[in-house]
């Protein structure tokens, strides 16, 4: 892939993106209604208002440093909450390219990145937390492979309390690290243990509970609360067959089929560079941590939680290139004979 086409591929990317956020502002509602994943506007209001401590408030489950700084960003330069977290979402956007070609070195990789996953895709352009979260996991992961673990620390425990899956990538480290504790994860767990410590002094400040949404989270994750996911993906499936609901049924299995695949290919390729057993480990944790106590329902939820993690299921999925280059010659040597 040469350099001019890699940049428009990236460049086309970014503005079909704008080009639908601009398309979203033409709508009269747009500032005080956007289009929203979760009720983040809500969210701010009643911390504004002082009145966020309510555990009726099913929007005190979010984790808070996506709407505080979208709330940061609105009294230090008076853009209106909208807008701010589309800022948010556009720099994590530009950021997260960026750096996940500066691991990779990969234009193939990186020009899917621009694109894929579809839910990936469309974050951006909505008020949600994936885009940040993404940008800081990937930029703790640059600094971890210039062996600044201090800094990848600090980078996870601010994503954590951004959303709580980054805690997959803070123990994929620790586990690839394990043969260099004193070197490693001694300054990586302190790091994150400094910014965590911010969550918690937050949540004691605002809930008076060290572990407000962790606990809440199960009561009211999802459209109906949390379930053990093993068993909610055959209830899912049950459901979206008798409701006829077929397009949720093949995305949501796409998604989780996707995600295996990767985490297998990963396996395979572990030991030919250091950036795929980081993610094959990155990946079995998250998967891990979506298939425990996840949302209800999964299927229409797990694209969304495969997000964060989405940088490891591209590098699974193209990892063997090679494997196929040979397969179309072997297509097209097939078609002329």
């Amino acid at each position: 892939m040469t350099n001019k086409l890699f940049l428009a591929i990236i460049i086309l990317g970014i503005l079909i993106r704008l080009y639908f956020v601009f398309s979203n502002v033409t709508h009269t509602n747009y500032l005080t209604a956007p289009v929203s994943q979760d009720n983040y506007m809500g969210y701010i209001k009643n911390l504004e208002n002082g009145t966020l401590n309510n555990p009726q408030n099913t929007e005190t489950r979010f984790f808070p440093w996506y709407p505080v700084s979208m709330l940061l960003i609105n009294k230090t330069t008076l853009l209106p909450l909208a807008y701010a977290g589309l800022l948010i979402n556009f720099v994590s956007l530009l950021a997260s390219i960026i750096i996940f070609w500066k691991i990779t070195k990969d234009r193939i990789s990186t020009a899917i990145f621009s694109f894929f996953p579809p839910v990936w895709f469309f974050s951006p352009i909505k008020i949600a937390t994936e885009p940040l979260t993404l940008a800081l996991l990937l930029l703790s992961l640059f600094f971890y492979l210039k062996k600044k673990y201090l800094i990848t620390g600090l980078l996870l425990g601010i994503s954590t309390g951004v959303r709580l899956i980054s805690v997959s990538l803070f123990l994929a480290l620790i586990v690839f690290s394990l043969k260099n504790i004193r070197r490693k994860i001694i300054p990586l767990s302190l790091g994150y243990l400094i910014t965590f410590s911010l969550l918690i002094f937050y949540n004691l400040t605002i809930f008076k509970n060290v572990f407000y949404q962790i606990m809440l989270y199960p009561k009211v994750g999802g459209a109906s609360g949390s379930s053990f996911s093993v068993f909610q993906i055959f209830a899912d499936i049950l459901r979206t067959i008798s409701w006829h609901q077929y397009r949720i049924l093949t995305s949501g299995l796409l998604y989780i089929l996707m995600a295996v695949i990767s985490a297998f290919i990963l396996y395979k390729y572990r030991n030919k560079k250091i950036i795929y057993k980081i993610s094959f480990l990155w990946l079995t944790f998250s998967l891990l941590f979506i298939f425990s106590l996840g949302p209800n329902p999964l299927l229409e939820e797990f694209r969304r939680f495969l997000i964060p993690v989405a940088p490891a299921v591209i590098l699974g999925l193209t990892a063997p290139k090679d494997f196929y280059l040979k397969l179309l010659k072997k297509l097209n040597y097939a078609k002329k004979t």
